[in-house]
């Protein structure tokens, strides 16, 4: 039976120290056999075991290869170019549908807006007519009695209302002036035919 291969993340702390200090030791015991090969090199003595035992290795479970394996990571897979077509017109749709609710929703607003001025204004206008008061026929001049008159003064009876009396004020004669001398304004002498307008500034040279 094969042994599932365990990743590196599934591995604690310890066992991949351990596991790197196994790979350098025989990495190094490799190197030291092809030295050996070539003659470069002398076999050293064998180092004197140290006086501290080295920890005891923690326990491995049954099932697990010593060398980490890293899996690959997985790539997501593409996507097919149809259903991301279907995607994107869908995206679109939606947007288009949100922008003509919002129009809609602009005029809607707009309308009940207009409805309810229209509204305010006739409440207003029904609020100030049953507040206006009624018009009734009146005369336009009342019959009085003015200074002067035929009749004789009645007691009681003004002749004059007393909202206009400061002005009324007695008349003076004014004498009317003598009539003098005033400027031409035509010269007529039959015997020679001379019928002509004078002109103010005239003198007996243009006459």
């Amino acid at each position: 039976m094969f042994r599932r291969k365990r990743s590196a993340d599934e591995l604690s702390v310890e066992e991949l120290e351990r596991l790197l200090l196994l790979k350098k030791r025989e990495e190094r015991a490799q190197r030291l056999r092809r030295l050996a090969s070539e003659g470069r090199v002398v076999q050293p003595a064998e180092p004197a075991a140290p006086a501290v035992p080295p920890p005891a290795p923690p326990p491995r479970a049954e099932g697990y290869a010593a060398t980490p394996q890293m899996a690959p990571a997985e790539r997501p897979k593409p996507e097919p170019s149809g259903r991301r077509l279907d995607m994107k017109r869908v995206r679109e749709q939606l947007l288009l549908a949100l922008e003509v609710l919002a129009l809609v929703g602009l005029v809607v607003i707009l309308a009940g807006s207009l409805l309810n001025l229209q509204e305010l204004n006739r409440e207003v206008v029904e609020a100030s007519g049953s507040n206006r008061p009624t018009p009734t026929s009146t005369a336009l001049i009342e019959v009085r009695v003015l200074p002067g008159g035929h009749e004789p003064p009645v007691p009681g009876r003004e002749p004059v209302p007393a909202q206009y009396q400061h002005l009324v004020s007695p008349e003076v004669q004014v004498p009317i002036p003598t009539p003098g001398p005033e400027q031409p304004t035509r010269i007529v002498i039959p015997a020679i035919n001379v019928d002509a307008r004078v002109v103010e500034g005239d003198g007996w040279e243009q006459l």
